[in-house]
C-alpha cells in the first residue's frame, strides 16, 4: 500500500518503475501538477517536483502525452507538441519542437503512452493520421536531431482508421535481443523489427478466447463519409468499437525474459447501453505470457472491475504489477503477479 496526499490522484497513468537504489516508481500527477517520486520497496514517498504552468515554458500535465524519468538527473515530458529535457529541479536543459512544418514531415500528435529512450535516443510514438495516412514514430538524438521511422501496417487502418481503442498500439524492446516487438490493437500478429527499425518478421499470437481478429468497424468507403462528416454518428462507432476484443499492450519481463500481452475483451451490450460510466466503458482483460519465441505458456484472466487496465502496470524484480481499485482514495495498491510460479 502507498500513501497518498490529499492532491495525489489514486488513479494512476503508466507508471514507471526504475530500478536501483533505491528502486523507484514514478507517475505524474494533474491535480497538482507534479511527478511524485516514491521507495518502491518501502512504499515511501520520496519528493513530489512540481512544473512550471505559466509562460511560453509551461508544463500541464492535462497536455502531457508522454513521459520518461531517465534517472534523478534528467526526465523528458512532451507538452503539447514540445519535448521538455529537465534536471532534478524540473529546471529546462533543453526544449525541442516536435510540430516541424518542412514538406514531408508528418502531423505531430502523440500516443499517450511513456516515452523511451534506447542508446541515448528517445522513441515517441506519434499518432499523426489523415486519410489513410500511415503513422510513424519519431526518434530524436542526443543533439535534437528528428528522423521518422516504421510506417505501421496498411491493415492496420484499414476498417478501423484510429476510432475508439483501435488507435492504439504499442511496442515492446528487447534491450539483449535489441529487437523492438509491436502490438496493434486490431491485428493478431506480432511485428519484430531490428534495431534500426527494419522488419524481421510477424508472428501470429492469438488469444485462446478468440477464434480470429476483431471484426472490422466500416468499410474504407465509410472512412470518406467520416472525414465529410455525412451522415455519421459517433456514438454508433464507439458502441461498435465497445463490441470487439483488441490487443490492447505487449510488455517485455527482462527478469523472467518473458512477454506479456494484454488482450480486452468486449463490453457485454447490456453495459454498452447503460448510463453508469463504469459499466459502459470497463472491459475485462486477459495476460497472455509469451516465451522468447512468442510461444504461449499460459493465458490468465482477470476479474472485471477490479484493475485499472490497461493504463496502470509496470513490471519490477517482484512481477507484473497492475494497480487494484480500492475504496479508500488515500492509498494506492499494486497486486504482483508472477506467473512463473503457482498463484
Amino acid at each position: 500500500m502507498i500513501p497518498l496526499d490529499t492532491l495525489t490522484d489514486n488513479s494512476i497513468i503508466s507508471p514507471q518503475y526504475i530500478s536501483g537504489e533505491p528502486s523507484l516508481l514514478v507517475f505524474l500527477n494533474e491535480p497538482d501538477n507534479s511527478i511524485y517520486l516514491y521507495d518502491y520497496s518501502s512504499d515511501t514517498f520520496l519528493a513530489k517536483r512540481k512544473f512550471n504552468s505559466e509562460g511560453s515554458d509551461a508544463i500541464q500535465m492535462s497536455n502531457s502525452r508522454g513521459y520518461q524519468f531517465v534517472n534523478k538527473d534528467t526526465l523528458f515530458i512532451i507538452d503539447r507538441d514540445n519535448l521538455f529535457v529537465l534536471d532534478q529541479n524540473n529546471d529546462i536543459i533543453n526544449k525541442i519542437k516536435l510540430q516541424l512544418t518542412e514538406v514531408g514531415n508528418p502531423m505531430f500528435s502523440p500516443i499517450h503512452y511513456p516515452l523511451t529512450m534506447i542508446d541515448e535516443k528517445i522513441v515517441i510514438e506519434n499518432f499523426g493520421l489523415g486519410f489513410f495516412e500511415l503513422k510513424c514514430k519519431y526518434i530524436i538524438s542526443d543533439n535534437g536531431d528528428i528522423s521518422y521511422r516504421f510506417p505501421i501496417p496498411k491493415k492496420f487502418i484499414d476498417g478501423f482508421t484510429g476510432l475508439d481503442v483501435f488507435g492504439r498500439w504499442n511496442f515492446a524492446y528487447n534491450k539483449q535481443q535489441q529487437r523492438f516487438i509491436y502490438n496493434f490493437a486490431n491485428l493478431e500478429h506480432l511485428y519484430i523489427l531490428d534495431h534500426d527499425f527494419n522488419l524481421l518478421d510477424s508472428v501470429l499470437v492469438r488469444s485462446k478466447y478468440f477464434l480470429g481478429p476483431p471484426d472490422k468497424l466500416h468499410s474504407s468507403k465509410l472512412y470518406g463519409k467520416m472525414l465529410s462528416g455525412l451522415n455519421i454518428n459517433p456514438r454508433k462507432y464507439e458502441a461498435l468499437a465497445q463490441s470487439r476484443h483488441y490487443y490492447s499492450l505487449i510488455l517485455y519481463d527482462q527478469y523472467r525474459n518473458v512477454y506479456y500481452r494484454l488482450v480486452g475483451f468486449p463490453i457485454p451490450e447490456d453495459d454498452i447501453q447503460s448510463r453508469d460510466p463504469e459499466r459502459k466503458y470497463t472491459r475485462q482483460f486477459s495476460i497472455m505470457v509469451l516465451d522468447e519465441q512468442f510461444n504461449t505458456l499460459s493465458e490468465h484472466l482477470l476479474p472485471r472491475f477490479e484493475y485499472l487496465l490497461p493504463q496502470s502496470i509496470f513490471i519490477s524484480e517482484e512481477g507484473l504489477n497492475i494497480q487494484k481499485i480500492i475504496d479508500d482514495e488515500d492509498l494506492m495498491h499494486f497486486d504482483v503477479f508472477d506467473f512463473n510460479k503457482k498463484q
